[in-house]
């Protein structure tokens, strides 16, 4: 069917009824949500369903601490001019592996220090050392599932941690051997001790002498009566007889001695 200017003028009628549903359905939603904005910030405003008045109080985080080094002052400003004064007066303190809980820090970084709040407004606790700003004076008390073993509690303190008591001793105290387990300094140290005065000792001295002496060299099998057993055997005799030889003159007794 052919288009009118008559059917032209009602198509335009109707685009424009289309485009005053369409705004007015938008200022419809705009409004909407502005209703639900206004209800939210409200509802904002009074956490927990209360009024508009009230006001929640702010969250406070508690932590507990143990003390690991020495005695740590209770401070009631947490300044170095006080911190360094604590020292010198019987202040109160707390001693060594106390527990306290601290409900906030404040770091100076003028002093770089940490100061840590005790819980109730009871004073300040200087996390680092008195004297030597290295040294951490009080560390995060850590709870364990499992109690330590003596093996694993040595490798915790060789890291410089905390072993709740298991073992006394400290990071100076142990060394990693050879092998790459960790033990005590004075016992790898009579271990050596005890390896240099063995007979085993020198039976590895004199191979190293008789392959070096016989020019061999990689992988080689030491079996009896063999060339390097039989050399080896040689060097190994006279290093014993060499050794035994001072220690019979010591026991002699002087015959000049004797007779006066």
């Amino acid at each position: 069917m052919p288009l009118t200017q008559d059917s032209v003028e009602d198509l335009e009628e109707d685009d424009e009824d289309l485009d005053d549903e369409e705004n007015g359905l938008d200022e419809e939603e705009g409004e909407e949500e502005d209703a639900e904005e206004d209800g939210v910030e409200e509802a904002g405003g009074a956490p927990g369903g209360g009024s508009a008045g009230s006001t929640s109080s702010p969250c406070r985080r508690e932590r507990r601490f143990k003390v690991v080094l020495g005695r740590v002052p209770v401070l009631s400003v947490p300044c170095a001019e006080q911190l360094a004064a604590a020292g010198a007066s019987h202040a109160s303190s707390f001693e060594h592996k106390k527990e306290f809980v601290a409900d906030g820090a404040l770091f100076l970084p003028a002093e770089n220090r940490v100061y840590l709040r005790l819980r109730n407004g009871r004073g300040w606790i200087c996390e680092r050392s008195r004297n030597d700003i290295r040294k951490v004076a009080v560390v995060p008390v850590t709870r364990r599932k499992k109690q330590l073993s003596k093996k694993m509690a040595k490798a915790v303190a060789f890291r410089g941690g905390d072993t709740d008591g298991v073992t006394r001793l400290k990071k100076e105290d142990l060394v990693k051997n050879s092998a790459g387990k960790i033990v005590s300094k004075k016992a790898s140290e009579a271990a050596k001790k005890r390896y240099a005065d063995s007979s085993v000792s020198k039976w590895n001295e004199a191979v190293k002498k008789a392959r070096t002496e016989m020019g061999f060299t990689g992988f080689v099998a030491l079996k009896k009566g063999t060339p390097m057993y039989e050399k080896a055997r040689e060097i190994y005799s006279s290093m014993t007889a060499n050794k035994e030889q001072p220690q019979q003159q010591q026991q002699q007794p002087n015959p000049a001695a004797a007779n006066a």
